[in-house]
């Protein structure tokens, strides 16, 4: 199942509910979620071969997560779902399917589980807003001086030092 398909089965009022019960911390974005589902409902879905990779994952460091990536069936490059709407917006979300270790899409709290919904809007509720933070992101890396970099190491060793 895509996501166009799993907007047009479902409407708005259906969703809230839903993620506010998975994601109590979501409620002050209940308002450009709804603004994303609204435009996704009024896009003609552009296909696309990359597909959503949903996995589980037990970290020692950082907890208990799902990783959310995009892959291409004839590669083994993954790639950051956030910065893909590209010149088609969000038409490409549309019509994504699941990779093979994937969940399953059925219903309106597939909706508001869906890491790809979190992922699509984690810079913007619209694709200019997305766009314009991944312009201002590479821009700061064509900046970037790699000989002022410190090593994870260097930065914990700064860190665990009293001030002085």
């Amino acid at each position: 199942m895509k996501l166009v398909d799993l907007i047009q089965k479902f409407r708005w009022n259906e969703v809230p509910n839903n993620l506010l019960r998975l994601y109590p911390d979501q409620e002050n974005s209940l308002a450009g979620y709804e603004h994303v589902y609204c435009m996704l409902l009024s896009t003609s879905p552009v296909e696309t071969n990359m597909r959503i990779v949903v996995e589980h994952v037990q970290d020692d460091l950082v907890g208990e997560y799902w990783h959310v990536s995009g892959k291409e069936d004839e590669t083994e490059t993954f790639y950051a779902i956030e910065f893909h709407p590209g010149r088609s917006g969000w038409a490409w979300g549309l019509t994504i399917k699941p990779w093979r270790a994937a969940p399953k899409w059925t219903s309106s709290v597939t909706v508001c589980r869906r890491p790809t919904w979190w992922e699509m809007t984690f810079f913007g509720y619209t694709p200019e807003e997305v766009q314009e933070k991944h312009d201002e992101i590479l821009h700061a890396a064509k900046d970037f001086d790699p000989s002022h970099a410190k090593t994870l190491d260097e930065l914990f060793n700064e860190l665990e030092k009293p001030d002085e």
